[in-house]
């Protein structure tokens, strides 16, 4: 059985309006998922150091356009999982990242996102 490697950035962000919850998201049949996830993730592409996933990943989802001197890796984990999809085993190294923005890029970061069919809210606590 092959499994599936993946490296995703994980990136925790902070401001003085607290930290960045990823609260639900809205799914296209308007179902909700609840998330509370307390970061932003992005799965690295290839030939992407994980450092340019979490910058690419700053900007594509909240608009933020975050320097890579700011971005440093605060841990590494490996796992393995079944898909919440396809149930098959994949296999991940998660690249954790604290990012502290100030209170003007947090006024900037959106309540929701839209990519596709769903919608993505998020919150400070």
């Amino acid at each position: 059985m092959q499994i599936d490697f993946l490296e995703v950035a994980l990136i925790k962000i902070s401001s003085p309006l607290g930290n960045l919850i990823q609260t639900h998201q809205t799914l296209a049949d308007g179902s909700t998922r609840i998330r509370n996830f307390g970061n932003i993730s992005e799965t690295l592409e290839e030939g992407e150091s994980p450092t340019e996933a979490a910058q690419r990943g700053l900007y594509e989802e909240l608009g933020l356009a975050i320097a890579l001197d700011r971005l440093q890796v605060t841990g590494k984990s490996d796992e393995i999982k079944p898909s919440p999809s396809t149930g098959q085993l994949k296999a991940y190294r998660f690249w954790d990242f604290a990012l502290e923005i100030s209170i003007e890029e947090a006024e900037k970061v959106p309540p929701s996102v839209q990519e596709g069919d769903v919608k993505t809210h998020f919150t400070w606590r």
